[in-house]
């Protein structure tokens, strides 16, 4: 799976207008909405609202990647902006990416989404997916991305189902 298969030219917002991923992300569901590619915008920005920042995905230093799991939808939705400066992440101002790819679908494509998210990684020879948040069932998202680490120096498994890894790139962990 690649990007361009899921992403409509209508779809991509340059320059995207926002300071922080919150906002990018609005900018990115209103475009969504505009092109009547959401079957119920309300319940779509809700999720958005309420589910907020919990599902997060930073793919390397290139890109945010906000998504979410919906019935708004009817399939699998990708929007992309490029900001003409780098947006941060709220949570950590430290982070921060000139590219938001917005994902959203239901969650019976939960599967093409994570297969959408490691093409993306692989194809730009991205060592580390840092996540954020519920993946709703850990096989689908091990399948794809694994770990979400190529090589990590420390590794816990829960009995409950949660992992925590960590990787040290470019001297930072």
């Amino acid at each position: 799976m690649n990007l361009r298969d899921v992403l409509r030219p209508e779809h991509i917002v340059v320059p995207l207008r926002a300071s922080t991923v919150k906002q990018a992300t609005e900018l990115l569901a209103a475009r969504l909405v505009e092109t009547g590619a959401v079957a119920e915008p309300n319940r779509l920005y809700a999720v958005i609202r309420n589910a907020w920042p919990e599902d997060l995905v930073s793919v390397g230093e290139h890109a945010f990647l906000p998504h979410f799991r919906t019935e708004a939808v009817r399939g699998l939705r990708t929007a992309v902006g490029i900001a003409p400066a780098p947006i941060r992440w709220e949570k950590d101002p430290n982070r921060a990416a000139r590219i938001v790819i917005f994902i959203v679908a239901p969650q019976r494509e939960a599967a093409t989404y994570l297969q959408l998210v490691g093409a993306f990684a692989r194809g730009r020879g991205i060592p580390a997916i840092f996540s954020t948040g519920n993946h709703y069932e850990r096989k689908p998202f091990e399948a794809v991305l694994g770990s979400g680490h190529p090589d990590p120096q420390a590794r816990l498994d829960s009995a409950g189902g949660e992992r925590v890894a960590a990787t040290t790139i470019a001297g930072y962990r």
